[in-house]
């Protein structure tokens, strides 16, 4: 939608060395267009899963409104 920003949720695969938030954008500007890369990205340990074992897209709805407010500031 017009206004919305895109948000990726990134789980690292090492947890006890997790890259940071300028590591991970650098890696996203090497590989990615800049139209197709993220504006804002929020790490987490796991992804939420529902009952069925999928993403749970509803509780990260939360962190991701976040993650577009610090973006627009």
């Amino acid at each position: 939608m017009l206004g919305e920003i895109g948000v990726a949720f990134v789980v690292p695969a090492d947890a006890a060395n997790p890259p940071t938030l300028e590591e991970l954008r650098a890696w996203c500007n090497e590989r990615l267009a800049s139209y197709k890369a993220p504006d804002a990205l929020v790490l987490l340990n796991e992804l939420p899963l529902t009952a069925m074992s999928k993403i749970d897209k509803r509780s990260l709805a939360p962190a991701a409104a976040e993650a577009q407010k610090k973006w627009q500031r």
